[in-house]
């Protein structure tokens, strides 16, 4: 992700007295990357197809703190 947007992601999270490390840090982030494990969803990088060592991140940030699995 370019730096500029990182920053405004922590800018925004900073108002909450949250930043966005400590947010994939948090529970609620463990407990939506549980339940997406758990899904019947595809469990594939989208750019590369690639099924090992899988990262699970946000597609978009329009739904962050609120993401629907």
């Amino acid at each position: 992700m370019p730096t500029g947007g990182l920053n405004l992601l922590n800018r925004r999270f900073t108002e909450k007295d949250m930043k966005y490390q400590e947010y994939l840090d948090g529970e609620h982030w463990r407990n939506v990357k549980d339940r997406y494990w758990k899904s019947k969803l595809p469990k594939v990088c989208r750019i590369c197809d690639a099924n090992r060592n899988l990262v699970l991140h946000h597609r978009t940030y329009k739904h962050l703190g609120k993401e629907h699995i």
